[in-house]
């Protein structure tokens, strides 16, 4: 179940289903799945996972940065804009947690893939103006970090 919540959040973050059906707004899907994501796999992880996870070089990392986001946003003028991206990276490192204990299989990844394939395929049928005119910068509807068609390639070329 925590993998489909996975699954779900990708497609809430790429496709954002309130661009195109506003009605949907009322339900808060783009927070409602990946917080309930989190929480799941946070109460489901048993202590070795946590212990697996905690010593995972990437996991220390990520903590580092946000650390040192944590330190900017303590020291920043405009605290408003540091505390938004603290929250979009600490959002974003809580998803890399559940990523990194429920993919655990090959077929889970292979899964993972598959979704993140369709999920661009999906895009770039809801947004056909960004291969028709290339003559123009367009911009992605869909997906609250892909701006214009370098975001979106630059997405594929992460898969």
């Amino acid at each position: 179940m925590i993998y489909i919540g996975l699954l779900g959040f990708f497609f809430t973050e790429y496709i954002r289903p309130t661009s195109y059906i506003p009605g949907l707004t009322v339900l808060h899907l783009n927070s409602l799945v990946p917080l309930s994501t989190v929480a799941a796999s946070l109460m489901s992880a048993g202590q070795a996972t946590i212990y697996r996870m905690a010593n995972e070089p990437n996991v220390r990392m990520i903590a580092g940065i946000l650390a040192l986001i944590w330190v900017s946003f303590m020291t920043a003028d405009v605290q408003e804009r540091a505390w938004g991206t603290l929250t979009v990276v600490f959002g974003f490192a809580l998803i890399t947690w559940v990523i990194g204990a429920e993919v655990t299989t090959l077929r889970k990844l292979k899964g993972l893939i598959i979704t993140l394939v369709v999920v661009h395929l999906i895009v770039a049928a809801l947004n056909p103006v960004l291969f028709t005119d290339p003559e123009t910068r367009h911009y992605v509807t869909s997906g609250a970090f892909l701006g214009d068609g370098n975001d979106y390639s630059l997405s594929i070329n992460v898969i």
